[in-house]
């Protein structure tokens, strides 16, 4: 009984003596807290040359991707249209004046939602997708009819194409493709652009919404390279 007291008062000392010693600065702390998620990415220095910046936006529901490298900054995806404000805000705060090239995954509005204007605010040179308009989408036809006009430059991609974007740095689509059946596309998540970005050694993989019929399919196909 008298060991079981003993060692009882040694973890209240020793928890004491790490309530009182351990005492960290309660400005830091407010600081840290209170300090946007994106501060740490916030463009206050240019990207040095070699290396690959990859900023996941949060903007509420939807996606919004900055990759900045090798002199070009491109959009993965510009979120939901209802979060417009959220999202110029935020490539304000990262500094980006210009967006070279966008990809859209597919055309549900949290993906697309606010391409009409990022495309007329900051003018990319070139807009890919898949190719496969929603036609229950709003944003979706205005953008089919842009493209139609030439207002913007697309480019369809589909699996086994490889875009350059730079020294060591492409990306290499996985899907959609010629291998799913044609009723996989039925739902318009089916229809994402999957694809690999490679950055020298670095890889990382972009599958929108894609479903389990295609990663089914992508894995038969493409084995443990995906």
């Amino acid at each position: 009984m008298k060991k079981f007291i003993n060692l009882l008062l040694a973890i209240i000392i020793a928890l004491a003596g790490h309530t009182f010693l351990y005492q960290p600065d309660k400005t830091e702390i407010k600081t840290a807290f209170s300090m946007p998620a994106e501060a740490a990415y916030q463009k206050k220095d240019s990207i040095l040359k070699g290396q690959l910046k990859i900023s996941v936006l949060n903007v509420g529901h939807g996606d919004a991707i900055l990759l900045e490298g090798c002199g070009k900054t491109i959009m993965v995806d510009v979120g939901h249209s209802r979060n417009q404000d959220i999202l110029l805000r935020k490539l304000a705060e990262c500094g980006i004046t210009r967006i070279d090239e966008i990809i859209l995954t597919h055309h549900h509005q949290d993906h697309i939602g606010n391409i009409l204007t990022i495309a007329q605010r900051y003018k990319p040179k070139l807009i890919y997708d898949s190719g496969m308009p929603n036609s229950e989408g709003v944003t979706s036809q205005k953008l089919e009819e842009a493209f139609r006009t030439g207002r913007y430059n697309r480019q369809i991609l589909k699996a086994d194409d490889k875009i350059t974007l730079g020294d060591g740095y492409w990306i290499e689509v996985l899907a959609p493709g010629d291998y799913l059946d044609k009723k996989t596309y039925a739902r318009v998540n089916n229809t994402s652009l999957v694809f690999m970005l490679h950055y020298w050694d670095f890889t990382m993989m972009f599958t929108g919404d894609t479903g389990n019929p295609v990663e089914a399919a992508m894995a038969a196909r493409y084995g443990s390279h995906c």
